[in-house]
């Protein structure tokens, strides 16, 4: 079984809501991810670079509404 937990983060100004287990990017981070994978890195090494599983690098991509590759 999984928990869930959520919280409220103040985060640069703007209050943020989100999973216990979730990574909260800046930015000038989403901005590399997105960068990065349309440059054909691939989700896993993205992922490793940020210390975090690929499926979050691919929920960041699928939120701005980037096409995943095969």
């Amino acid at each position: 079984m999984i928990t869930v937990f959520f919280y409220v983060q103040f985060f640069r100004g703007e209050l943020t809501m989100a999973k216990y287990n979730e990574k909260i990017f800046t930015k000038n981070e989403i901005d590399d991810i997105l960068k990065s994978y349309q440059d054909g890195e691939s989700s896993v090494k993205i992922g490793k670079r940020y210390g975090v599983d690929h499926k979050i690098i691919l929920k960041q991509l699928h939120k701005n509404n980037v096409e995943i590759n095969p």
